[in-house]
């Protein structure tokens, strides 16, 4: 989803974003419409996770990877999408909690495991 993101954003910004640059910013309206967009399948994907949470045992590795990345193209993409479109955060709060219950866990027991 993400690189699909990017090779849109770029291809808007080296082809059309030249014809149009006199009448609008198109490198705006592609990077906000592609990121809308990618908010609603994150946001899909993670209600679709949420069955996950009772298992306090298991990391899901690829959301994991998914927030990273998601992190780095906000980075990427910070002159044109603004912290209030980073709706994204919200949707792996549930996620993160789990992933810090998970965490304490699997540390107590290998800090518990040295000292036994």
């Amino acid at each position: 989803m993400i690189i699909f993101c990017r090779e849109q954003i770029n291809y808007y910004q080296k082809s059309v974003a030249k014809s149009f640059d006199a009448y609008m910013n198109v490198s705006l309206v592609s990077v906000s419409t592609l990121y809308r967009c990618l908010m609603k399948d994150v946001k899909s994907l993670c209600e679709d996770h949420l069955d996950e949470l009772y298992d306090t045992n298991k990391l899901n590795l690829n959301l994991l990877a998914l927030a990273y990345r998601l992190n780095q193209f906000d980075a990427e993409c910070s002159e044109h999408i603004g912290p209030d479109e980073q709706a994204w955060r919200t949707y792996f709060l549930p996620q993160l909690s789990n992933w810090l219950l998970t965490i304490s866990r699997i540390s107590s027991k290998m800090i518990y495991k040295c000292f036994v």
